[in-house]
């Protein structure tokens, strides 16, 4: 891959393609840093205030990246194999340790930020679309970023592209976050002791599960040989029902939350 922008449209996954080391390296020291923070900040957490919810929701964000060996099948996703520090190999696709530390930092920390956020939030459609706005900058500030450094590339008829980079992706991640968000909320306020490390177990299972049934339709479609049209048939289905899901899923569960606060501070 030694040009960015040759993959796009590719209808072949480039196995040639070669990992750049300098900003692998930087990719790791960057995402690995925050981890870090993280884990750090984590055991501070758990011993002064009896807090475990930043080191499950960091392990969380680690152990889902299992899911990455699903997105770039799905997606039509690629890091450069060659040259390439590889944290697991699936379905003959290697993953890179850099990921590992990326999922850490943002379905973990993000996650625990919204944990301490405001507490009793009653979900309007404006205040749901800000929220999702907001992590979709985000999200594709990064991607933009990790695209133009050349350690990973979306090939095949890619529909609803900007910078090289398609715009349901986004909308997937942002919308697995706040449904996450919104369970883990639920979870740590009525599960107690060591059972909320079950966490562990159940968060994966859950961001794996979100992003399969979100990806679906995309994925078909890029897959029915349809060419560009039915690939932008497929991401506006994605886009519309994951956004629409995510909303529902969001209100139910934060209303729920609050109620079962408010019999809690009435028992």
């Amino acid at each position: 891959m030694s040009n960015r922008h040759e993959v796009l449209g590719m209808q072949e996954r480039p196995v040639e393609a070669i990992m750049p080391e300098g900003a692998q390296q930087i990719a790791e020291l960057v995402f690995g840093g925050l981890m870090g923070l993280g884990i750090v900040l984590g055991i501070y957490h758990l011993l002064a205030k009896k807090d475990n919810r930043l080191l499950i929701c960091m392990g969380v964000g680690f152990i889902a990246c299992s899911l990455e060996s699903h997105t770039v099948e799905m997606l039509k996703f690629i890091y450069p194999p060659v040259d390439q520090n590889v944290l697991y190999t699936a379905f003959g696709n290697p993953i890179p340790w850099f990921m590992g530390f990326c999922y850490a930092a943002w379905f973990g920390g993000a996650n625990y930020l919204y944990l301490i956020g405001k507490k009793d939030i009653e979900w309007t459609f404006v205040g749901f679309a800000k929220a999702l706005g907001l992590l979709l900058i985000l999200e594709t500030i990064l991607e933009v970023i990790c695209i133009n450094a050349g350690i990973w590339a979306y090939f095949d008829d890619q529909p609803f592209v900007i910078f090289n980079y398609p715009v349901h992706v986004a909308v997937i991640v942002g919308c697995m976050s706040m449904t996450f968000g919104a369970f883990s909320k639920l979870w740590f306020a009525n599960v107690k002791g060591a059972s909320q490390w079950l966490l562990l177990i159940v968060g994966p299972a859950i961001l794996i599960g979100l992003f399969e049934m979100f990806v679906y339709p995309f994925a078909i479609a890029i897959e029915s040989s349809g060419g560009l049209n039915a690939a932008r048939i497929g991401s506006a289905i994605t886009m519309t029902f994951t956004i629409a899901f995510t909303f529902f899923a969001v209100k139910t569960m934060s209303r729920l939350e609050n109620l079962l606060s408010t019999q809690r501070s009435l028992a």
